[in-house]
C-alpha cells in the first residue's frame, strides 16, 4: 500500500538505519524520504525512554545532528 510497515517500529536498529538513511534527501519533494524520516523519528522518540543507555545515546544523537553533518570531511 506504499506505506512502511509496523512491524518495523519494533526495530530499534531498523528505525535508526531508516532515519539515517532518510536524511541523505538531496532536495525537496523527496516524497518518500520524508514520510522515512517522519515515521522513523516518531517511532524513535516514542521508544527511547525503552531502550538500553547506550542505544538511547546513539538515537538522541541522530536525531539531533543527521548523520550527514557528522561525517568529516
Amino acid at each position: 500500500s506504499g506505506r512502511f510497515s509496523e512491524n518495523l517500529r519494533e526495530d530499534v536498529r531498523g528505525l535508526l538505519s531508516l532515519y539515517e538513511a532518510s536524511q541523505l534527501a538531496s532536495c525537496e519533494g523527496e516524497t518518500v524520504l520524508e514520510e522515512a524520516t517522519a515515521f522513523s523519528s516518531e517511532h524513535l522518540r516514542a521508544r527511547i525512554s525503552r531502550m538500553d543507555q547506550r542505544m538511547s545515546r546513539q538515537v538522541q544523537h541522530a536525531l539531533q545532528v543527521p548523520l550527514h553533518r557528522r561525517v568529516r570531511r
